[in-house]
């Protein structure tokens, strides 16, 4: 700051953030420079998650889940969390794959607002040659979503 209190840029406006006197006065347990970071990061990470649970009601980190190299004719059994990133309770209606290759194991079915379940999915390789594809459909209710779409991708050797 000049002494007529104008300021000279950008190096002023963060000089008491950088000297640890920064704060969030009236966000309760938000003090100090740590506090205005992960109220920050509250919304970079949050903020995705409920915008991506809005428009399918279900959300997974795991949106392709990348399967080792397997010999044909294995059984790869691999999990995925499944966020409910919504503030209402959904239930997942149903759980479908794109082949017969693939069945799946729901942890809960009843998921409470920005609550998760799990889902266990296991591929039988047997008539899988090569690299593979394949999805699995969730369908949450209220039917208000799109399904979320999960991928398993991999391949099989002789």
């Amino acid at each position: 700051m000049l002494a007529g209190g104008t300021s000279t840029g950008m190096a002023d406006s963060i000089a008491p953030f950088a000297a640890g006197r920064w704060s969030r006065r009236g966000i309760p347990g938000c003090a100090g420079p740590i506090g205005g970071i992960a109220v920050g990061l509250a919304v970079f990470v949050v903020a995705p998650v409920i915008a991506a649970g809005i428009a399918t009601g279900f959300y997974s980190p795991a949106r392709v889940v990348r399967l080792p190299p397997v010999r044909r004719g294995a059984k790869l059994v691999t999990r995925a969390t499944i966020v409910n990133a919504t503030p209402i309770r959904r239930a997942v209606q149903e759980v479908l794959s794109s082949c017969g290759c693939t069945s799946t194991v729901v942890g809960s079915r009843d998921v409470r607002p920005f609550g998760a379940t799990t889902l266990e999915m296991t591929i039988d390789t047997t008539k899988l040659q090569g690299e593979y594809s394949r999805e699995i459909s969730v369908e949450s209710s209220p039917m208000t979503a799109q399904p979320l779409i999960i991928e398993l991708r991999g391949s099989t050797y002789e």
